[in-house]
């Protein structure tokens, strides 16, 4: 009974601290034509680093999904409660009928007081459907028909993501001309209601192997790709479009990269960092007028590319069993350098140190992890956030097991 007296008040809560700070944009093309960053209809890019994941944070409230499950969860840090997201008390939460069920990889999206997500209607159905709700789970909505043959077969999409009144969809799919393989990599835009169909942003096929990311900062949504060569060097573009101006420029290119690299980072200044690494040394570099500059490095036993999430770079690597971490800002100040889970993580009863690592995001205060490990023959899903500021204390935000 308590979780449910929370949960509605935690539901209230979300939907006025939308409604706070500034007023909702009556002319939606003239209010996001600003350069200033707009928290309340702007992504949390800091959240798009794993493309299976569904997870935000508003309000001192986390939201989200685990990787193998199908319910939204969310975490109250003011309380220490979890639960699922469904105000209904007679639900059992174990069919698609409660209205905190989703599907995984649903990218999850919270704008003017609703949750946005991509769903089927019915599982054995080709169709997937943008939905919005309340925090409730209840008066969900189909807003827009994503088709299979139109959208979904030929793009491949890697992100939904709603940003500044409209639905972006990334797409990354694998091609084949002749006997070589390549990648085609897309950008598409829609309204967030059914008035229009899918604009094409941006539609490239190329003849390499590779990999691709996309930014949202205030008007600028940067696409970044990487091609791979057989000799193991890279090509690394990014290209912005520019929201307000309908435009594209290409911001930095490079071709033969011998370093490994890995996503792309734009921070709320629009300054464009890359992470990377090679042999037994780790990197960032910056962007200085179109050129890559080192402004970070150091030596790593296991150096593999770090992420760049919420304008901190985290290095992570395994020895002899455990898992080291190492927290830095992009200035240069060590945040933290030790072991990941130096107390473990009570109420986990699986070695957290063996489980599959995913970084779901990051800041100067906190890393958002998944772990998946096996349980027998169950595989067992945690999302935890670990405490930069006190000795990466670990805190269970909800798990497949609950």
């Amino acid at each position: 009974m308590m979780k449910k007296i929370l949960f509605y008040i935690l539901a209230i809560g979300l939907l006025l601290g939308g409604c706070g700070g500034r007023e909702q944009p009556n002319n939606p093309e003239e209010a996001f034509s600003s350069s200033q960053v707009m928290p309340e209809y702007d992504v949390q890019n800091q959240y798009l680093i794993l493309n299976a994941s569904s997870f935000l944070e508003r309000e001192g409230v986390f939201l989200g999904t685990d990787l193998i499950g199908h319910y939204l969860n969310y975490y109250d840090e003011a309380s220490g409660i979890s639960g699922v997201l469904c105000a209904d008390p007679a639900c059992t939460h174990d069919s698609s009928d409660c209205g905190a069920y989703v599907e995984t990889g649903a990218n999850l999206s919270y704008y003017e007081g609703k949750l946005y997500w991509i769903a089927k209607e019915d599982p054995s159905g080709h169709n997937f459907y943008l939905w919005r709700g309340d925090l409730s789970g209840r008066n969900r909505e189909k807003v827009k028909t994503i088709d299979w043959e139109e959208i979904i077969l030929p793009y491949q999409p890697r992100w939904y993501v709603v940003h500044r009144g409209r639905l972006y969809i990334q797409g990354h799919t694998q091609v084949v001309t002749g006997t070589e393989a390549g990648f085609r990599v897309a950008l598409l835009s829609t309204s967030l209601d059914g008035s229009e169909d899918f604009t094409v942003l941006y539609d490239e096929t190329f003849p390499l192997g590779g990999q691709s990311s996309v930014r949202f900062v205030k008007n600028g949504v940067y696409l970044s790709i990487e091609l791979i060569h057989d000799d193991m060097t890279a090509d690394l573009t990014v290209e912005r479009y520019d929201i307000a101006g309908d435009t594209w420029e290409t911001v930095y290119e490079e071709k033969g990269i011998q370093e490994a690299t890995r996503d792309v980072w734009v921070t709320e200044e629009e300054e464009i960092y890359i992470p990377g690494s090679s042999e037994n040394r780790i990197y960032v570099w910056k962007v200085e007028d179109g050129k890559r500059k080192e402004v970070l490095s150091w030596e790593s036993e296991q150096a593999s590319s770090p992420w760049i999430s919420g304008d901190v770079v985290v290095s992570t690597s395994r020895i002899d069993n455990i898992r080291w971490v190492e927290i830095t800002t992009l200035s240069g100040q060590t945040l933290y350098k030790g072991k990941l889970f130096p107390a473990g993580v009570p109420g986990m009863e699986i070695d957290p140190n063996q489980s599959s690592l995913s970084l779901i995001g990051a800041d100067e205060e906190k890393l958002i992890l998944n772990l998946l490990a096996m349980d027998g023959t169950d595989a067992v899903d945690y999302t935890i956030k670990l405490d930069i500021t006190d000795s990466l204390k670990p805190t269970i935000l909800w798990s497949s097991q609950e």
